[in-house]
């Protein structure tokens, strides 16, 4: 479909010829095939960069943050970084809410990067300016990213905020997010600081519905977390670890913490 209308002026074709790249690169990652499906986002971007119209500039943008995505996966940090750059640039004034939605999440991928590459100064900024320029916005999508960078920033602020400063964040997490999964975080976050018990906590967790699938994986404080507590304390922060990596069995988890469901 590409080879046969991909120099169309159409641009209903063009349209749909920026739509099937955009899947042929997501069907190739599937399939394991990390840089066919990059050089499937390549091609779209060079080929359709200066178009004017608005469903082709989404598929650009989505191209951009898939790109940005794969180039993560591959442990390329730094293309990731530049490929949401470029995204955030060319469309971070778009009033499109489509285009909005992308550079929100480009913001947020950029900033979970920077966390891991261990900015949290880089991390922050993302994360501050995603808040700053779409918190008036009165798209569901687009708040329900900035709740989860609220949430990101509460998390990161272990590593070098004084606990007050960290439950200030994680108050204003829990008042914009009505995310299970991030709300069971934020309960996590204050048993850290000794504000919750691990009851509180695992009550938390059992509000999760068991069909969610969780993304929460602590890797920017996993370091903390390791140095910083011993004992009981220890042994319940890796047993609530291990269950936001696995999320198989609330019970067994509630007998590893010796609490009751």
């Amino acid at each position: 479909m590409i080879k046969q209308f991909k120099g169309s002026s159409n641009e209903e074709i063009q349209i749909l010829v920026a739509n099937a790249m955009v899947n042929q690169g997501v069907t190739y990652g599937h399939q394991g095939k990390s840089d066919e499906g990059l050089n499937s986002y390549a091609a779209l971007i060079e080929q359709f960069k200066d178009s004017s119209n608005e469903e082709i500039q989404t598929q650009v943008a989505k191209a951009m943050c898939y790109q940005g995505i794969t180039y993560g996966q591959q442990g390329k940090s730094d293309e990731g970084l530049n490929s949401y750059a470029a995204l955030i640039e060319q469309f971070k004034d778009s009033s499109n809410e489509e285009l909005q939605l992308q550079v929100a999440m480009a913001m947020v991928n950029q900033g979970v990067t920077y966390g891991k590459q261990g900015k949290p100064d880089d991390a922050f900024n993302s994360f501050a300016t995603l808040i700053e320029q779409f918190k008036d916005s009165s798209n569901e999508e687009i708040q329900k990213t900035i709740a989860n960078s609220r949430a990101n920033i509460a998390e990161q602020a272990l590593l070098y905020e004084t606990p007050e400063q960290v439950l200030i964040r994680v108050a204003g997490a829990e008042k914009y997010s009505d995310n299970p999964e991030n709300l069971a975080v934020m309960q996590f976050i204050r048993f850290l600081l000794d504000d919750k018990t691990i009851e509180e906590v695992f009550t938390a967790l059992t509000k999760i519905p068991t069909e969610m699938d969780l993304t929460w994986n602590f890797s920017e404080i996993k370091d903390y977390l390791t140095d910083n507590f011993e004992g009981i304390k220890q042994q319940q922060i890796q047993a609530v670890v291990q269950y936001f990596e696995q999320h198989k069995d609330i019970e067994q988890l509630g007998a590893e913490l010796g609490v009751k469901g």
